[in-house]
């Protein structure tokens, strides 16, 4: 995995997946792409907000926007939500990872590689705070 500042790289080949961060005033920018086609699939803004159990640990509102006959919403909203609550500011995710002929075991491993990539991040950012 390397990391930056802004940026982190993780998997290799195929199966690699790029995350950057860029603050916007107070908020964050989050992208999240990769594969044989990285492109704009799926769109997140979560806000952080308390969790409605009342117990005060931190949640997230968002809501999502897909491009129709992509899959990338689920990975926006997580990556979204934990930004957010870890970050305690409004999040905007892009997510595009396009994988030919992809398995569901390259898939699983996308999804890892993209997780992790943003957790590295949130790390960083949370360290610069």
């Amino acid at each position: 995995m390397e990391t930056s500042l802004n940026q982190t790289v993780s998997g290799q080949g195929r199966l690699r997946v790029t995350a950057t961060i860029h603050r916007v005033g107070e908020d964050v920018l989050l992208t999240v792409t990769g594969g044989d086609r990285p492109h704009a699939g799926g769109v997140a803004v979560s806000l952080p907000r308390p969790s409605l159990s009342g117990d005060g640990k931190p949640s997230a509102s968002t809501s999502v926007i897909c491009v129709p006959g992509h899959k990338e919403d689920l990975l926006a909203r997580e990556a979204g939500e934990r930004a957010a609550r870890r970050l305690g500011v409004t999040v905007v995710v892009v997510a595009g990872i396009h994988l030919d002929t992809a398995s569901p075991e390259e898939i699983k491993s996308l999804q890892a590689n993209a997780l992790e990539a943003v957790e590295e991040l949130l790390e960083c950012a949370r360290n610069q705070s």
